[in-house]
């Protein structure tokens, strides 16, 4: 037994097996990735990493398991599925996210099972628990279970909530833990709520972190500036795209020094010369069925280089130095998450018109974006809003 001191959760107690799993290097690569990428540009505090948060997620899901009555056995298995939730995260956290999409085409689930192939930390694993288990809870497939880790209302959602605020100095993601957890119950393989107002302060903390943290220009700047920058090394064959899993914050510098134009951007992002907005709108120039059609093309990617294209050529600017940003899909989707109310299982955004708001007000948050440097900012301006204006309407 090990017991770990967090600034968020106090005291984490950790069996010998939890201690062998942390102890491997497939995990220890989480002390060097950054819980929140970029934004230590914008908060000089968030230095925290995917480490602690996956020892804070353990500690939430373990107290869930507790409210909700868990068998020890299945205690057991969330709080390992809860150590392992974030374990095959690229270098800068969900900054590689779109990395791994682009060109393995894949996402979470199966980068998970590459990280757990041949390694150590798959084999300290296997001596307990069957990796298809693991699997099966993190990637929804094995409820309840996979409702405490991978759900609207869940504790991987609950600690990042609070870490991030307390890093940020943001206040807007502190919540009450302790009440929101207390509410919770399994009701027909479900995890719910019995008290509409705990959850719903959950979704206006993650309402009003998105634009002040998770979304703020310069974080999203600085994360497109990387992605273009690992494009380049991996259309260049310097690296595979599934080496960013052996990869962290530190050592992926050191490809981006193999390529002229990755190194030019790996030295503006370590002395924080990024690109600046040529181009920043949402719901004030665009209609909302306009938005719609852009956020189902930000994953066509042979569209987002074309546009850059255009707007370079347009602009008589170098490519490389115009990069069109689409912002993905709404941290608060219509939300499905079950309340009990009235003895009867109702979906939050049935019964709350705060949800209800929330959701729609997301738009006033949502904005495409195109970056240049400086001195380029004056002439991608002019021919931006021109071209993406006609491109949907």
């Amino acid at each position: 037994m090990k017991i770990i001191r967090d600034c968020i959760h106090g005291n984490i107690i950790l069996s010998d097996f939890e201690v062998r799993i942390i102890d491997t290097p497939e995990f220890q690569r989480l002390r060097r990735i950054k819980q929140l990428g970029f934004a230590y540009l914008v908060y000089p505090s968030a230095m925290h990493t995917r480490f602690e948060h996956s020892l804070g997620v353990l500690q939430t899901a373990t107290k869930i398991g507790m409210q909700v009555d868990l068998h020890k056995e299945d205690l057991e298995l969330i709080r390992v599925s809860a150590l392992l939730h974030d374990i095959a995260h690229g270098p800068f956290s969900h900054v590689s996210d779109d990395i791994f999409e682009k060109h393995l085409g894949f996402g979470h689930e199966r980068l998970l099972k590459l990280v757990l192939e041949d390694s150590e930390l798959g084999d300290v694993l296997s001596e307990a628990f069957s990796k298809n288990e693991v699997f099966e809870v993190l990637h929804g497939q094995k409820p309840p279970l996979s409702y405490i880790i991978a759900g609207d209302v869940d504790a991987d959602r609950m600690d990042f909530l609070v870490r991030d605020s307390h890093y940020t100095g943001v206040a807007y993601g502190i919540i009450d833990l302790e009440r929101l957890i207390c509410t919770l119950r399994i009701v027909n393989e479900k995890l719910v709520s019995e008290d509409i107002s705990a959850v719903e302060a959950m979704l206006v903390a993650r309402f009003m972190m998105y634009p002040s943290v998770y979304g703020h220009h310069v974080s999203r700047i600085a994360t497109c500036m990387f992605r273009k920058a690992i494009d380049r090394i991996i259309n260049e064959g310097i690296i595979k795209p599934e080496d960013l899993l052996k990869l962290d914050d530190n050592t992926i510098f050191t490809y981006l020094t193999k390529d002229r134009f990755s190194n030019e951007i790996a030295k503006r992002l370590l002395e924080r010369k990024l690109f600046k907005r040529a181009f920043y709108h949402g719901k004030d120039l665009f209609h909302e069925q306009c938005l719609k059609k852009f956020c189902e093309k930000r994953n066509d990617y042979r569209f987002l280089s074309k546009i850059e294209k255009e707007i370079a050529e347009e602009a008589n600017v170098p490519e490389d130095y115009v990069i069109l940003d689409i912002p993905g899909p709404f941290y608060l989707e219509e939300s499905k998450f079950p309340i009990l109310y009235n003895n009867r299982l109702k979906k939050i955004c049935e019964v709350s018109k705060l949800v209800k708001i929330l959701i729609d007000a997301q738009w006033d948050h949502w904005k495409i974006g195109v970056y240049t440097i400086k001195e380029y900012v004056e002439d991608v301006r002019k021919v931006s809003e021109n071209i993406l204006f006609n491109l949907l309407t």
